[in-house]
């Protein structure tokens, strides 16, 4: 299932980007997660690892080949 956000490309202006709704969702919860590792005190490698967590999110939805772009 596909979802829309409103994003800004390349400096292009706003375009409404279609992705994939559970792509986007596991970045949410990702990204959820790696915010509340760096307020814990913890360790830091953990955190670094969770930033290529988050990385790698963003780029399967970046690379989705079933994304569109709608201005």
């Amino acid at each position: 299932m596909n979802t829309e956000i409103s994003t800004t490309l390349s400096g292009r202006g706003p375009a409404v980007v279609a992705v994939n709704a559970d792509k986007l969702r596991d970045l949410h919860d990702t990204y959820t997660l790696y915010r509340q590792a760096l307020v814990e005190p913890g360790d830091p490698v953990r955190v670094l690892t969770m930033t290529g967590d988050v990385l790698a999110a963003v780029r399967r939805i970046v690379t989705d080949p079933a994304r569109g772009v709608r201005r």
